[in-house]
Protein backbone atom coordinates (compact mmCIF):
# COMPACT_ATOMS: atom_id res chain seq x y z
CA UNK A 1 0.00 0.00 0.00
CA UNK A 2 1.02 3.68 -0.83
CA UNK A 3 0.74 6.82 0.65
CA UNK A 4 1.88 10.69 0.47
CA UNK A 5 1.68 14.83 -0.70
CA UNK A 6 -1.27 17.35 -4.16
CA UNK A 7 -1.72 20.56 -5.30
CA UNK A 8 -4.04 22.48 -7.82
CA UNK A 9 -3.30 24.53 -10.97
CA UNK A 10 -6.07 26.50 -12.55
CA UNK A 11 -5.80 27.90 -15.59
CA UNK A 12 -7.94 30.69 -17.56
CA UNK A 13 -7.88 31.72 -21.42
CA UNK A 14 -9.07 35.77 -21.97
CA UNK A 15 -9.20 37.15 -25.45
CA UNK A 16 -10.28 40.73 -25.86
CA UNK A 17 -11.94 40.58 -22.90
CA UNK A 18 -13.69 37.56 -23.69
CA UNK A 19 -13.44 34.31 -21.45
CA UNK A 20 -12.61 31.60 -23.88
CA UNK A 21 -12.77 29.02 -21.32
CA UNK A 22 -10.92 27.41 -18.27
CA UNK A 23 -8.69 24.67 -18.23
CA UNK A 24 -8.10 22.50 -15.35
CA UNK A 25 -5.58 20.50 -14.46
CA UNK A 26 -5.74 17.26 -12.56
CA UNK A 27 -3.90 18.02 -8.92
CA UNK A 28 -2.01 15.57 -7.01
CA UNK A 29 -3.17 14.56 -3.36
CA UNK A 30 -1.74 11.99 -1.05
CA UNK A 31 -3.33 9.91 1.27
CA UNK A 32 -1.51 9.19 4.74
CA UNK A 33 -2.20 6.32 7.22
CA UNK A 34 -1.45 7.45 11.37
CA UNK A 35 -2.61 6.94 14.29
CA UNK A 36 -0.55 8.41 17.63
CA UNK A 37 2.32 5.29 17.17
CA UNK A 38 2.73 5.42 12.97
CA UNK A 39 2.40 7.34 10.07
CA UNK A 40 2.17 5.58 6.83
CA UNK A 41 3.28 8.26 3.85
CA UNK A 42 1.78 8.32 0.57
CA UNK A 43 4.32 8.55 -1.89
CA UNK A 44 2.41 7.83 -5.42
CA UNK A 45 -0.56 10.05 -4.53
CA UNK A 46 -3.79 10.28 -6.66
CA UNK A 47 -5.24 12.89 -9.39
CA UNK A 48 -8.14 14.52 -8.76
CA UNK A 49 -9.86 17.57 -10.03
CA UNK A 50 -10.15 19.29 -7.14
CA UNK A 51 -10.26 18.88 -3.03
CA UNK A 52 -14.17 17.78 -3.31
CA UNK A 53 -13.05 14.95 -5.47
CA UNK A 54 -9.82 14.13 -3.20
CA UNK A 55 -11.99 13.56 -0.36
CA UNK A 56 -14.70 11.57 -1.99
CA UNK A 57 -11.74 8.99 -2.95
CA UNK A 58 -10.34 9.19 0.92
CA UNK A 59 -14.16 7.87 1.83
CA UNK A 60 -13.38 5.06 -0.57
CA UNK A 61 -10.24 4.16 0.80
CA UNK A 62 -11.95 4.62 4.51
CA UNK A 63 -14.39 2.29 3.90
CA UNK A 64 -11.99 -0.64 2.19
CA UNK A 65 -9.73 -0.29 5.36
CA UNK A 66 -12.22 0.02 7.86
CA UNK A 67 -12.93 -4.21 8.02
CA UNK A 68 -9.10 -4.89 7.85
CA UNK A 69 -8.51 -2.35 11.00
CA UNK A 70 -11.37 -3.79 12.50
CA UNK A 71 -9.92 -7.17 12.06
CA UNK A 72 -6.63 -6.40 14.19
CA UNK A 73 -6.36 -5.69 17.91
CA UNK A 74 -7.66 -2.65 19.94
CA UNK A 75 -4.86 0.19 19.74
CA UNK A 76 -4.63 3.43 18.97
CA UNK A 77 -7.62 5.07 16.45
CA UNK A 78 -6.91 5.73 12.76
CA UNK A 79 -7.33 8.94 11.01
CA UNK A 80 -6.58 9.23 7.45
CA UNK A 81 -4.81 12.50 6.37
CA UNK A 82 -5.41 14.35 2.95
CA UNK A 83 -2.26 16.55 1.88
CA UNK A 84 -2.31 18.18 -1.65
CA UNK A 85 1.41 18.90 -3.19
CA UNK A 86 3.07 21.34 -1.52
CA UNK A 87 2.33 19.10 1.63
CA UNK A 88 -0.19 21.33 3.56
CA UNK A 89 -2.93 19.27 5.26
CA UNK A 90 -5.98 19.52 3.49
CA UNK A 91 -8.51 16.77 4.77
CA UNK A 92 -8.52 14.83 7.94
CA UNK A 93 -10.84 12.51 8.29
CA UNK A 94 -11.30 9.38 11.30
CA UNK A 95 -11.36 5.60 10.78
CA UNK A 96 -13.84 4.11 12.41
CA UNK A 97 -14.08 0.30 13.11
Amino acid sequence: MSWGLGGQDRRAKRSGGLWLGRVDLAARFYFELANAEITLHDTTGVEAADLAEALFEARSVIAEMADEIAEEPAGPPWTLLVRDEAGWLVGRLPIRK
